[in-house]
């Protein structure tokens, strides 16, 4: 894979196009325990000028001393640069995965939100395009 260690892009980029590739898998049937449901499992495996940990995840503390890590949302350009990978900073609760693991009670809503994910990773690409295309940068000197 080649991706950036923190940043949202890298400025030695051997590839023609930035592009993130995800594997995706679907069990027909999930059970854990007594719920059944349809696991939808999505991982980066290849990457170009983007970091591949676009997933961001919330740290829920729970009232048994733990926590729970909740998948939140794709990544923006400032989520790649802002959140930490493996686990939040301290006092902080978001940071950033290569993976997600989401169950659902029917294939309808997993079909929904595979669609929506697949949506919402082209627009960060679309974001970091625009980001990386600043052209009109000015200097304003105030006193």
């Amino acid at each position: 894979m080649s991706s950036s260690s923190s940043s949202s892009s890298s400025s030695s980029s051997s590839c023609a196009a930035r592009f993130v590739a995800l594997k995706q898998g679907i069990t027909h049937t999930y059970v854990e325990g007594r719920t059944q449901g349809y696991l939808l499992k999505l991982e980066v495996v290849d990457t170009c000028d983007v970091d591949e940990n676009i997933f961001v995840f919330q740290r829920i503390p729970s009232a048994s001393g733990g926590h729970q890590d909740t998948f939140s949302n794709i990544a923006s350009p400032t989520d790649l640069d802002v959140y930490p990978v493996s686990a939040p900073d301290p006092g902080g609760v978001f940071f950033r995965r290569s993976a997600v693991d989401l169950v659902f009670r029917s294939r309808s809503l997993l079909t929904i939100a595979a669609d929506k994910i697949i949506t919402d990773v082209q627009q960060m690409l679309q974001a970091l395009d625009v980001v990386a295309h600043m052209q009109h940068e000015t200097i304003i000197t105030l006193t």
